[in-house]
């Protein structure tokens, strides 16, 4: 007989699978009713395990994303159908990441779960004939360790969301000693560990366009110490955590420059000064300047003296303004630096442009 666990915490659910499953037509046999992965575990270790899982997806304590990871990593060999209450992408995609046999909504169709049954006893059948079933798990580690590393490895990726170095570092020696603390389990632990680690950061680098830091360290970490493998995991996450802090850095600067440039834009007619704004913005004002003449093509000060001028030959233009009246608008204190500065710039003085461009009498 093939062995069948369902594992779903509603009474009602389990019930109508009982009535629905055609046990002694596929030659089923129900070995047990775990309410989440968790308490799934004893039927997993068990004599007579599970060949195929009929699993919800929305469970406690284990919900049905962390169990089928589970699955994918230490019971490949056993057929999972999830079973779903309702639509949902993420439970999908981990479906789909674990290559369960099917993805049945709520309520159920009964020919449907018929049908899926059919097959995955056929796919046993088929694999027994050629020998294939029986694989060895690819990870011997109970689900409350592995549960452990799911928990650690979701801190690392907030760490790598909202922390820093000192935090990264925090987090991955707690996690070394958790690992130190299981050194029993050997090989097989520090292995899931490493698959564990460089998938969520795969995961996490795509999903975020980071460039991939997992492209370059070895598939197979059997091959090397626990200490090395934990440096391997120390050195990528935190280029990861670099690459970051680096795209982070960029953004903010881009936004500092630019709300720069706006102030400038608004106050230029101020006495305004590149120490000021970056005062104003808490940023180092060589960095200002430097960041800011290479977007702008030109530098803070040029950029506030240009807006000055720019202003000043329309006022000479289309105004009666007195020269000296035009100067104290504009921020200068000093009239004769004005007229200084405007023929510096313009090439002529600013009694000339009026004299050249007025549109107006003017009495200057």
């Amino acid at each position: 007989m093939i062995p069948l666990l369902i594992v779903d915490d509603e009474i009602a659910s389990v019930k109508i699978l009982q009535k629905f499953i055609p046990f002694k037509e596929y030659n089923l046999e129900l070995i047990g009713i775990a309410g989440n992965g968790s308490d799934a575990l004893k039927y997993l270790n068990s004599s007579n395990p599970p060949e195929i899982i009929i699993t919800d997806m929305n469970m406690p304590v284990m919900d049905g994303i962390s169990f089928l990871q589970f699955l994918i990593d230490c019971h490949p060999e056993i057929q999972v159908i999830v079973i779903s209450g309702y639509y949902n992408y993420e439970y999908t995609h981990a479906a789909i990441k674990a290559n369960v046999y099917d993805y049945l909504l709520k309520p159920i169709d009964r020919k449907k779960l018929s049908a899926v049954l059919q097959s995955c006893c056929e796919a046993i059948h088929n694999n027994k004939k050629l020998n294939i079933l029986q694989t060895s798990p690819r990870f011997k580690v109970d689900i409350g360790l592995y549960q452990s590393v799911l928990k650690y490895t979701a801190n690392l990726k907030e760490v790598l969301e909202y922390g820093n170095s000192e935090n990264l570092d925090h987090e991955l020696s707690l996690f070394n000693r958790m690992i130190q603390g299981q050194k029993e389990k050997g090989l097989e632990l520090y292995c899931l560990v490493y698959k564990t680690l460089t998938d969520s950061l795969l995961t996490y680098c795509v999903e975020n366009n980071y460039e991939d830091m997992t492209a370059s360290i070895p598939e197979n970490p059997a091959d090397f110490s626990w200490e090395t493998v934990y440096q391997l995991i120390c050195d990528i996450y935190h280029q990861c955590l670099g690459q970051i802090r680096s795209r982070r850095m960029s953004s903010s600067t881009n936004l500092i420059v630019e709300q720069s440039y706006q102030y400038i834009n608004n106050h230029y007619r101020e006495n305004i000064s590149l120490e000021m704004i970056a005062n104003l913005f808490f940023i180092n004002k060589e960095y200002l300047a430097t960041i800011f003449r290479k977007k702008y093509g030109e530098s803070v000060g040029q950029y506030i003296i240009r807006l000055k001028m720019d202003d000043a030959k329309k006022q000479l233009t289309y105004s009666n303004r007195r020269i000296e009246e035009i100067a104290e608008f504009l921020g200068y204190s000093d009239a004769s630096y004005f007229y200084r500065q405007f023929k510096k710039e313009v090439g002529i003085s600013p009694k000339k442009y009026r004299n050249t461009y007025s549109r107006i009498s003017t009495s200057n």
